[in-house]
């Protein structure tokens, strides 16, 4: 199975099942959505920016672990269960779930976001079981994933530009939306190119021009070549955050007119631990 550029855990698991510490957040909001059907956008927001640990066969080369970015054309091979013929690809949103599944042998694994797994070149018979063995168990049927698929597509930002000579008013968020700054806060910390973060306001003085919410991110040399990457994994951190008539303009800072004045305007909210 290829993967699409995403990062990566590569690790190998051994020792016995860890005793299970409640429910994570991805429960809670499973157990709502099954108990209020309009709920359930907000599962599948969570979902698809939830890192997910997936058993495989071992790698060529399991020294241990490992954070990186899959390189093109590289694949993993996940171990595929079958139940009355379907098969299925068992995903795990913490450690102990793994290892409980696993029964204390030695496993490999990988890690990365759900949202980067289901764009990978699936087998398109092949259904999700998310915590298998628990009495939080998701199945994610083909068509279900497909669908998820198209709504990532939908996410993907637009390019903005404003004409030369633009008046630009630039100062700190009138107003932050619920949740945001924890779930970029989350974003930049599995984007470990990122250096820093800034999130600020920007009005453009164009006619039916709103002030709209900026994040800056300044970037190290390698992630200046995965900029596509991060974008759509902040699209999908922001999804279900903004209102109808709210955006989140994204720029890389280059030292100068937008970036440079709102990242000497307001302070960061992420700061990469050296």
């Amino acid at each position: 199975m290829k993967t699409i550029l995403a990062l990566l855990t590569i690790a190998i698991l051994v020792g016995c099942a860890r005793q299970e510490t409640g429910m994570t957040e991805l429960d809670n909001a499973l157990s709502a959505a099954q108990k209020d059907q309009a709920k359930s956008d907000s599962f599948y927001n969570l979902f698809l920016n939830s890192d997910v640990l997936i058993p495989t066969h071992y790698t060529t080369d399991p020294t241990g672990i490992e954070m990186r970015r899959s390189q093109e054309g590289e694949s993993f091979a996940p171990i595929v269960v079958e139940s009355n013929g379907v098969p299925f690809l068992p995903i795990f949103d913490k450690m102990e779930r793994l290892q409980a599944w696993a029964k204390g042998q030695e496993i490999a694994y990988i890690q990365m976001p759900a949202h980067a797994l289901i764009r990978s070149t699936l087998d398109p018979k092949l259904h999700l079981a998310l915590n298998v063995g628990t009495p939080f168990f998701k199945e994610f049927a083909p068509d279900e994933l497909e669908w998820l698929r198209r709504a990532f597509e939908n996410q993907k930002p637009a390019a903005f530009t404003v004409p030369t000579g633009t008046k630009v008013f630039i100062g700190a968020p009138a107003r932050i939306p619920d949740g945001l700054v924890n779930a970029l806060t989350t974003c930049m910390n599995r984007n470990h190119e990122v250096e820093a973060a800034y999130l600020g306001q920007v009005h453009f003085d164009l006619p039916g021009e709103k002030p709209q919410l900026f994040l800056i991110l300044k970037v190290d040399s390698v992630g200046q070549e995965y900029l596509q990457n991060i974008s759509e994994d902040i699209g999908i951190a922001t999804r279900g955050l903004l209102g109808e008539q709210e955006s989140l303009t994204m720029q890389v800072y280059d030292g100068k007119g937008v970036g440079f004045d709102l990242v000497a305007t307001v302070q960061p909210f992420y700061r990469r631990k050296k």
